[in-house]
């Protein structure tokens, strides 16, 4: 999912943005809001809320990167392999130390594609499939174009602001394949009008993140209860649907306020970067995640701690961590055997020539 020529600035981004994620699940399926209160409760919602907001903004990346690139099959297989390397060891450890999981998440262990627990990366590959032809799109004229893209995105983010229209509306992949026409109508078009305001932008971002997750805090606070159930109600919703405008503005903000920062480039930022897709993958292992999340960091015991915020920090950080060490051994050792072997090669040449017409 990474561009060659990497900009340190949004490696370093899509780990931010990674480990957002991570607090976000950690929180959520670990109950860790349970209990909890006062500035811990605040920084809890800071901390956990962030997820999916952050979600768009490493698609954004994702999409950015792969706009206007040439087909590569290679670039599929590498992450479906990624994923099924992950999957599979993490499922075949919890088998071997007899921990009990469900036979549906031992399934989903060597079949990861199969329902939703992974489902950014069943989206993106299908993205990858259907971007040519999305390509032909973007080359219509500029009065069309414009016109379809307005259109796209307000059946899909416009209803999907309004209340009870929620993830349920519409699948994944449609919203990953609105995504990449605004991008790529936005970086044929816009991207240097939108580099005279870039100063403002993550300010922007953030300030509209504060303010959601600020309203959703002081929602006890309020006296009135149908103005308490309807703010949040709706601040809930843009905070979870990746869909609705405020989530989309906010991480359209961030991310085009580093993008179009001065480059830089950082060796060891980089080469950390290359394991988020990995820490994705582990800590969301359907046989897994609730072995890491009980067993491992102990979260039915810290949930009602006052220090919890710090530790869902913590827990981000380690797992991070823990699985960059994993990956690069990996990526140096055991991804190059895989993909170098003939049948990976046969298949990736027979991909290209189908799309290429070579």
């Amino acid at each position: 999912m990474a561009c060659r020529n990497r900009n340190s600035n949004i490696e370093i981004l899509r780990i931010i943005s990674m480990l957002f994620i991570v607090m976000g699940h950690f929180c959520d399926q670990g109950k860790i809001f349970d209990g909890a209160s006062g500035l811990n409760l605040f920084f809890l919602y800071f901390f956990g809320f962030g997820a999916r907001i952050s979600v768009n903004i490493f698609l954004l990346i994702s999409v950015y990167f792969l706009v206007d690139r040439e087909f590569n099959s290679m670039r599929i297989i590498k992450v479906y392999i990624e994923t099924f390397f992950y999957t599979a060891c993490l499922t075949t450890f919890i088998l071997l130390i007899g921990y009990e999981v469900g036979l549906l998440d031992i399934i989903k262990g060597f079949l990861p594609f199969c329902g939703r627990a992974l489902w950014f990366i069943s989206a993106y590959i299908t993205l990858c499939f259907i971007a040519p032809f999305i390509n032909k799109m973007l080359e219509l004229d500029f009065n069309s174009l414009s016109l379809l893209v307005v259109v796209s995105f307000l059946a899909v983010c416009g209803v999907s602001t309004m209340p009870d229209m929620q993830d349920a509306y519409l699948c994944d992949s449609l919203w990953f394949v609105v995504v990449y026409l605004w991008m790529g109508y936005v970086k044929k078009y816009y991207l240097a009008r939108i580099g005279k305001v870039k100063n403002y932008l993550c300010f922007i971002g953030i300030a509209i993140y504060l303010i959601l997750i600020s309203v959703r805090f002081c929602m006890p606070m309020i006296n009135l209860e149908s103005i308490r159930k309807a703010l949040d109600f709706l601040s809930g919703q843009y905070l979870v649907d990746i869909k609705t405008l405020p989530n989309v503005l906010c991480a359209a903000c961030i991310f085009f306020g580093i993008l179009l920062k001065e480059q830089t480039n950082n060796k060891f930022i980089n080469l950390i970067s290359k394991s988020t897709l990995a820490t994705y993958v582990v800590h969301q292992t359907p046989a897994f995640k609730n072995y890491l999340w009980y067993e491992i960091f102990n979260a039915n015991k810290i949930a009602s701690s006052g220090c919890s915020a710090m530790y869902v920090v913590l827990v981000a950080l380690v797992i991070f961590s823990s699985v960059c060490i994993v990956d690069i051994f990996r990526q140096r050792w055991i991804e190059p055997i895989a993909l170098t072997s003939k049948s990976i090669m046969k298949l990736s040449k027979r991909l290209n020539k189908l799309y290429r017409n070579d």
